[in-house]
């Protein structure tokens, strides 16, 4: 007999609510082998090593060859940490009828076998505890004559590292979670639900996540995944689904058509798969698909689409989607492409024609292709064309009355994406428009009007025209005197590129310089300009300066200000002018580098909520020439790789610290320096100055 009495250093609360540090009372947890290779009832002390019957926080072990039967009799309650089989074929019995239970946190069959004969193992030991059922390394679980695993176990892997078999037969039957059948890569997993009244009911199942997977659903056996089914999830995953007169109900379904063989039953209210879906006015959201193009299949789904599941075609082969003839769909996923080397094909044709698709991917993995034409109409949260790295992305918003709106969207994610607005066609979205390095706006006549604009202008290509309340890039912007919050830019640097952006800037779009390459922006002359970002130097390479001057001119952000995002940015305040965000970063990534200068009476910089200098790049504040600075949470060198330094020199210059901490190297390097008359103040709530925070941090004084 094993015993281990582990222990934890910690913090924990006593009965009189004294919070003590030392060693928490915690139950020994017991490792007891069972050593009958017969049978026997798991209740006698005879049965076990060391004479000592599994109780509690106790491991049960049965790693005996041949095949023990284990027997419970009338009120035999047991509880358990966890249950492992490791080799022999035992077989869990009850001979007292129902007047018994026996319930585990954990359950691990992995070489060995296990079969619940007539029997209810219960996964409820532990109430707090996530519960699992794990078969690997050649295990192997069945479920005979109404046996069931109870209580909903939080996952069940078939499968992890090696191979796993589940069997639930005879009208037994498992609820639980998540279900994985061949987990990681190079494992395998099987499992077989055969028989009437027998059931699998899960929330989400997946048929080869990494490894490869198999599911078979035989005489009148039911399985029911009140979330999604995957075959072959990652994209290592392989899957299949064998059906011989059996049922599989889910509430959306990703799948290869050829992982779905035999004859069998499938009701699904979503499907990405490779399979050609209509809906016009002879094809409503309920159809009846029969595959049956390879040799044996006949599998019957019934869709009825419904908004909050998927849609998509080219799961991992090729597929078509057409919506036509005043049609309207409604999904709360898109995709066109799923898996690398997919294709997914969507056309949506005709006046009133309608995908409200929710998040809509042109291109998730594999390649994706979007038309909307003729006075089509697709809508949603987010729009991405080209989301993973490797995808393809084409989206077409041809002829006038033909559009796409949504909330955000980005072109050229990680892979490449294209959209062409052509003939009239409109894409309209109320939030931000972000153009990757890889991604491209074509106009040939059509029009974009978005909230924010973020792109390189070599990313917009054709005539066209723009409506954005936002903007960063590469222009040089100024707003003063003669240049108001309302402007027009003709974009026409490029062999046939004619783009006139229409800018109307105010407190709900972003502002920034530096998108890719270098960009500036003064705000002189009292103007008062509001955005609800901001940003200096985007991307890595890219160079954004801002100057803001003169008495009465500000730069209002209602949310963060990063000087330097991944690239480098420069601001200057002086003569007056005052910028003001909640939060602010000076250097925010790690290949950031930003410098700000707050200088001259009466110019102003402040976060009202945190100012980082040298957030996780380099950065720079100097308050000269009696500027003053105003923050809350205040950090020099935030994270680890980072750098940061102030200077506060000259009198009248001053930093106000307001109602938080300053950490001069919280996880980087920090300086700070006060000279030739400069002061650091704080107001009575504030907390502390810590130098040098946490251990390889650096901070001076």
């Amino acid at each position: 007999m094993f015993r281990t009495s582990p222990t934890e250093l910690c913090v924990w609360l006593t009965v009189s609510g004294v919070l003590v540090a030392g060693t928490p009372p915690v139950l020994a947890q017991t490792t007891i082998d069972w050593i009958n290779p017969g049978t026997g009832l798991f209740n006698d002390p005879a049965n076990w090593l060391g004479g000592d019957v599994p109780t509690g926080s106790d491991t049960a072990v049965f790693d005996l060859a041949g095949a023990p039967v284990v027997q419970w009799g009338v009120n035999t309650y047991t509880n358990n940490t966890k249950l492992l089989v490791r080799a022999g074929d035992v077989t869990f019995q009850s001979i007292g009828g129902p007047m018994y239970s026996y319930n585990v946190d954990d359950a691990i069959i992995a070489g060995g076998s296990l079969t619940l004969d007539s029997f209810d193992l219960g996964m409820s030991n532990s109430p707090e505890v996530y519960s699992s059922l794990t078969v690997d390394n050649g295990g192997s679980l069945t479920l005979l004559n109404g046996s069931a695993v109870l209580d909903d176990p939080m996952s069940v892997i078939v499968g992890k590292t090696g191979h796993g078999t589940l069997n639930i037969l005879g009208g037994s039957s498992i609820s639980n979670s998540s279900s994985v059948i061949g987990y990681t890569s190079g494992s395998n997993g099987t499992a077989t639900v055969s028989g009437a009244d027998s059931t699998w009911t899960n929330y989400d199942l997946m048929i080869g996540l990494e490894g490869s997977g198999s599911m078979s659903i035989l005489d009148g056996g039911l399985v029911t995944v009140h979330g999604s089914t995957y075959t072959g999830r990652e994209s290592t995953g392989s899957g299949l689904i064998a059906f011989n007169n059996g049922t599989l109900t889910t509430r959306e379904l990703f799948a290869d058509t050829a992982d779905l063989t035999g004859s069998g039953i499938i009701n699904t209210s979503g499907l990405v798969s490779d399979t050609d879906l209509v809906f016009d006015s002879t094809h409503g959201l309920q159809q009846q698909i029969i595959l049956n193009s390879l040799p044996g299949q006949n599998v019957t789904i019934n869709l009825d689409q419904h908004r909050s599941q998927a849609l998509g075609v080219g799961y991992r082969g090729t597929g078509n989607l057409t919506i036509a003839e005043g049609a309207v769909v409604d999904s709360f996923r898109g995709y066109l492409g799923y898996h690398a080397g997919s294709t997914g094909t969507a056309t949506v044709t005709g006046t009133g024609s309608t995908w409200n698709g929710g998040r809509t991917y042109v291109g998730y993995y594999g390649n994706g292709i979007l038309t909307i034409e003729n006075g089509g109409l697709l809508s949603g949260a987010y729009g991405r064309i080209g989301y993973r790295a490797g995808s393809t992305g084409t989206a077409t918003v041809t002829g006038a009355g033909s559009s796409w709106s949504v909330f955000g969207l980005n072109v050229g994610s990680e892979g490449t994406g294209n959209l062409v607005i052509e003939e009239g066609g409109a894409v309209n979205v109320s939030g931000s428009t972000t153009i990757g390095s890889t991604g491209q706006i074509a106009f040939s006549g059509g029009t974009l009007t978005t909230g924010n604009l973020r792109t390189d202008l070599a990313r917009l290509a054709g005539t066209g025209t723009i409506y954005t309340t936002g903007l960063q890039s590469d222009l040089d912007l100024v707003f003063d005197a003669t240049h108001g919050l309302q402007q027009q830019f003709i974009i026409n640097d490029l062999p046939g590129q004619d783009i006139t952006i229409n800018l109307d800037q105010n407190q709900n779009g972003d502002l920034g310089a530096g998108h890719s390459g270098l960009g500036t922006l003064t705000i002189a002359d009292g103007m008062h300009v509001r955005s609800s970002g901001g940003s200096l130097g985007i991307a890595t390479g890219s160079t954004g300066l801002a100057t803001i001057t003169g008495t009465g001119t500000t730069w209002d952000i209602s949310s963060r200000l990063m000087v330097g995002g991944a690239g480098n940015g420069v601001l200057i305040v002086d003569a007056g002018a005052s910028v003001t965000s909640r939060r602010n970063s000076i250097g925010s990534s790690s290949s950031a580098i930003g410098i700000v200068t707050v200088s001259g009476a009466g110019s102003y910089l402040g976060a009202t909520d945190e100012l980082a200098v040298g957030s996780s790049g380099h950065g720079a504040l100097t308050i000269s020439d009696g500027g003053f600075v105003e923050s809350e949470s205040s950090f020099i060198g935030l994270y680890a790789g980072s750098s940061g330094a102030v200077v506060i020199t000259d009198p009248g210059s001053s930093w106000l610290v307001s109602s938080r901490s300053l950490y001069v190297g919280y996880r980087g390097d920090g300086s700070l320096t006060i000279q030739n008359g400069g002061s650091l103040s704080t107001d009575a709530r504030f907390y502390e100055s810590l130098i040098a925070y946490e251990e390889g941090s650096t901070g001076s004084v």
